[in-house]
């Protein structure tokens, strides 16, 4: 039995080692109507952390020693589609997130912003969700 346990041991740490490094993933992506966005989530710790639309660079910030992060971009998004992902680099080696974020900006500050978070092989997680617009503040008279 001292035998079987033994192997078992080296067995169950090979998982938790073959995982590899941490992967960066949202925790929040808040979209305005104005096209300004806010992400934020998790990363390796002290890692530089980027968001990226296709091949481009639309901020960066450097994760906290737990692997928090928070990023608001200088530029608001222009109006339409875009489909958002994080990259960090720890000591040279630049990882993608398996999740991406899917954002649309309306042509219209005032117009529906819509945010998701997609992670192949599970149900996409709605980020921000439409809601009706509220009417400017009545007179209460």
């Amino acid at each position: 039995m001292a035998s079987a346990n033994n192997a078992t041991a080296p067995a169950a740490q090979v998982p938790g080692a073959a995982a590899g490094p941490t992967l960066p993933t949202f925790d929040v992506v808040r979209v305005e109507g104005n096209g300004s966005i806010v992400v934020a989530g998790s990363a390796a710790p002290n890692a530089k952390v980027e968001i990226l639309n296709g091949g481009t660079v639309l901020g960066s910030t450097d994760s906290g020693p737990d692997g928090a992060f928070a990023i608001v971009l200088d530029d608001p998004l222009k109006p339409g589609d875009y489909t958002i992902t994080l990259r960090q680099t720890v000591g040279g080696t630049a990882i993608a997130s398996a999740q991406t974020a899917v954002v649309s900006v309306p042509q219209s500050p005032t117009g529906q912003v819509l945010a998701m978070v997609e992670e192949p092989g599970k149900a996409a997680q709605l980020i921000t969700v439409p809601q009706a617009e509220t009417k400017p503040a009545a007179p209460a008279a």
